[in-house]
């Protein structure tokens, strides 16, 4: 078994210009090549963002069609951008160890640098105390909180770009300060809602990376991989995890004459599956 773990790869969002290939069910081929799983670890398709959701919808159908006839399972899991009704939260690999899931779940300061975030955060503290006190339950809190951001005005529309973000200097302070504390989040969020995970693999914050980090002082430390975003900053990465040769690796996904695809294997990007 081989699944190859992806996120925030943001269809129908427009794409920068960094010549980086369109994100299509063509152009991601590659990446399915090999594998027998692919979990789209949440912010697949922006189908919430109104001025999008068409192109979104039509691009993630041609990627579900592309899985089933190359013979890979599809496993959605949702996040902020494209949260549904009896979506799938989470996912558990490796008997428990590994935790998938998107990350805005992780904090309340889901996108503290957002003009609806305040709005956001109080949802999500409400919806918090009306679900049971479980992974599930506080992702779908979390998704509740995330839909506050598609019915206010001023970020309804708004995607989220070095333009928009730099134009402020308290948007970046913001951006700076979550980066900073958000692999120590992922490690909270772990030890409360899946204490049997060593290893959490995420999104969200658009910041790729490996961190092994403790929740707090004396806590059992927790790897924390992070895949990046197709999307702004357009850094992407893939967790490939090989139960067979009972490894997690880290790999930086590049683009390719105008595809994308995995670059090889890296020692310093490997650990053993516990």
């Amino acid at each position: 078994m081989r699944t190859l773990i992806i996120s925030d790869i943001h269809l129908g969002l427009p794409g920068l210009a960094l010549r980086r290939p369109s994100r299509s069910a063509a152009s991601l081929e590659p990446l399915f090549d090999g594998v027998s799983a692919v979990i789209l670890n949440g912010d697949t398709a922006d189908i919430h963002q109104p001025r999008f959701a068409p192109e979104a919808m039509r691009l993630l159908g041609a990627l579900r069609e592309m899985a089933g006839r190359m013979g890979v399972e599809l496993v959605e899991v949702c996040g902020n951008h494209d949260a549904t009704e009896g979506s799938r939260t989470h996912v558990l690999l490796a008997g428990g160890g590994i935790l998938v899931s998107h990350g805005h779940a992780f904090s309340p300061r889901m996108l503290p640098w957002v003009p609806s975030t305040g709005a956001m955060s109080r949802r999500f503290a409400e919806m918090l105390a009306a679900n049971p006190p479980t992974l599930d339950g506080v992702v779908r809190a979390a998704n509740e909180g995330a839909l506050v951001q598609w019915s206010e005005e001023a970020s309804a529309d708004e995607p989220t770009s070095i333009w928009s973000i730099a134009r402020s200097p308290s948007r970046v302070l913001s951006v700076l300060r979550w980066w900073r504390e958000y692999p120590r989040d992922a490690a909270t969020f772990a030890e409360r809602y899946a204490p049997e995970s060593w290893c959490v693999v995420c999104g969200h914050s658009h910041r790729a990376g490996a961190w092994r980090i403790a929740s707090r002082p004396g806590a059992m430390p927790r790897l924390v991989l992070n895949t990046g975003s197709f999307s702004f900053p357009a850094r992407p990465f893939g967790v490939l995890v090989d139960e067979a040769a009972g490894e997690i690796q880290l790999r930086r996904v590049r683009a390719s004459r105008g595809r994308y695809e995995l670059e090889g294997r890296r020692a310093a990007n490997c650990w053993r599956i516990h």
